[in-house]
């Protein structure tokens, strides 16, 4: 791709550019940084959508009755037939999320995907919608093989290609480069009140100890003796923060397995997790039936696992020499995930084909 934004179709590509606010969370850090590369790459921006977060009822309707309110969402409606690479699932006001719909079913779009709710929590019509819309779009771009697996058997026919792994950009900075050593010191980043396993007193009987980084740490359901809550940090900071000798991936409410419905997207999709730990440097440790595991095993990361009863035990028979291992590869993939080189690469592949 040259810096005109024309790929190997020798047409020019277009991006929506959205406005979104760093927070203490991985919410829009994934979303951020693709559009940081896009811009990077000398894309050009088609035009511009804005989540504003207004504080009353009576400000949202002043704001939805602004002219340049009106006259943004009208000149979406007006293009047709452009090549242009939209962000997925919109995350606007209903008004907007609607007009953007209908902005990409009439233009040629590189769908890039961070969450399909179909495969997480809705069934029937709503379900039916998300497929239909899916199938619009020139291209998906998804997660892995077992999310555009489960996809073509829900009935999506678009051509999809595989990102591998969200990137983490970490420009201004020395990358992470902490003196990890193996033992059974685990961190686990994320929404910890969502994380309903830790809230099992069976933690406080697992040989580990747990460092928490996050949002919503309720100290009441999660005071165990061996779990110790680090905090909270910006998408930008919390790299250079974490601690312990392996990274935990796990969803839902028990220790066994991942059940729920955020447990059984796991099977499916690619948490930005394990995007921030390979950008800490951190080794990782998932459960077997997740779709990154395939990942983890293959380039070497760290382990996975049946339940987190079994970490204990695993930590143990893990080499010094293996565990050297797991840094020496994940140095390699850190390298990758901060300069934005799977975005890259899969938004190529999917130019190939197309």
């Amino acid at each position: 791709m040259d810096r005109n934004g024309k790929g190997i179709m020798n047409k020019e590509i277009y991006y929506i550019s959205e406005m979104m606010e760093d927070a203490r969370h991985a919410g829009s850090k994934a979303r951020m940084d693709v559009e940081r590369i896009l811009s990077a790459e000398g894309l050009p921006v088609l035009d511009r959508v804005e989540n504003i977060a207004e504080p009353s009822f009576f400000s949202k309707l002043r704001h939805k009755a602004s002219p340049r309110y009106l006259a943004k969402l009208s000149r979406l409606l007006l293009y047709r037939h452009k090549n242009c690479i939209l962000q997925y699932p919109f995350y606007y006001d209903k008004i907007t999320d609607r007009v953007m719909k209908k902005f990409a079913e009439r233009n040629d779009i590189i769908l890039l995907v961070h969450d399909v709710d179909s495969l997480r929590s809705w069934e029937g019509t709503r379900s039916k919608q998300e497929i239909a819309f899916l199938n619009r779009m020139k291209l998906l771009i998804v997660h892995n093989r077992r999310m555009a697996e489960k996809l073509q058997g829900l009935g999506v026919q678009s051509p999809m290609v595989e990102l591998g792994l969200f990137d983490y950009l970490l420009q201004d900075r020395e990358l992470p480069c902490p003196d990890r050593k193996l033992g059974k010191e685990i961190a686990f980043a994320g929404n910890l009140y969502k994380s309903r396993f830790l809230q099992s007193r069976e933690i406080e009987n697992l040989d580990l100890q747990l460092n928490l980084y996050g949002l919503n740490f309720s100290q009441e359901k999660m005071g165990w003796k061996n779990v110790s809550y680090q905090g909270s940090y910006g998408s930008e900071e919390i790299p250079y923060q974490l601690q312990g000798a392996f990274g935990l991936i796990w969803d839902g409410e028990s220790l066994d397995t991942c059940a729920g419905s955020f447990g059984t997207y796991m099977r499916y999709n690619n948490p930005h997790k394990l995007s921030l730990y390979v950008a800490a440097r951190l080794p990782i440790i998932t459960w077997k039936e997740a779709a990154i595991a395939e990942f983890v095993d293959r380039h070497q990361i760290g382990f996975c696992v049946d339940s987190l009863q079994d970490i204990p035990r695993q930590t143990e028979q893990v080499s010094a020499e293996e565990y050297k291992g797991y840094l020496d590869n994940i140095a390699g993939l850190q390298e990758r995930v901060v300069r934005g080189i799977y975005t890259k690469e899969a938004i190529e592949r999917g130019l190939a084909i197309l």
